[in-house]
């Protein structure tokens, strides 16, 4: 976990090193795009300027969140300058990636929402199980402290007979 300005990032990078490697950011982006990443994080530094004077660089994501009205708008104006002297297709890059990495972020909250919530489910499910059983089990133990009434007499011809009870008929066993 990287810790920057008091935000908490998880990395998107694979732990296993083969497959980091098939994320090549230096050789991959950095070095095919360097310019245009330069004006890219212009970009951030102006608006920083702009809507958090005076404060450390940050994405104050409260102060605009319309990127892809705003993204078109920039590109339909692509190789002008705005009124600011920045560059409208360095506006339109700024505003994919912030795209971006908004959708990234809500599928991983999305992961972890579904996670918690089948978490919950499961949780809740086994409570429900559990109750079914210790209510069975109760029941059974009920039954066991309070057994069957069992009746013996003693018939007028001597012979032992033991008198069972049941719930639909009576019978007598010798």
């Amino acid at each position: 976990m990287k810790k920057e300005q008091g935000v908490n990032r998880t990395t998107i990078l694979p732990t296993k090193s083969e497959e980091r490697k098939m994320y090549p950011i230096a050789c991959g982006v950095l070095d095919y795009f360097p310019d245009a990443l330069a004006a890219v994080s212009h970009v951030s530094y102006v608006g920083n300027q702009q809507h958090n004077p005076g404060q450390p660089l940050f994405w104050n994501r409260a102060k605009s969140q319309d990127h892809a009205d705003t993204l078109v708008r920039h590109l339909l104006e692509r190789g002008t300058r705005d009124t600011d002297g920045l560059r409208h297709t360095a506006k339109v890059a700024w505003r994919a990636l912030a795209l971006l990495q908004i959708e990234i972020e809500k599928e991983k909250s999305l992961i972890v929402d579904n996670y918690t919530s089948l978490k919950e489910y499961a949780q809740s499910s086994l409570a429900t199980a559990k109750r079914e059983v210790e209510d069975e089990l109760q029941k059974k133990i009920n039954r066991r402290v309070t057994p069957r009434r069992k009746n013996y007499t003693n018939p007028p011809d001597g012979k032992f007979k033991r008198k069972v009870y049941s719930r639909r008929w009576e019978s007598y066993l010798i």
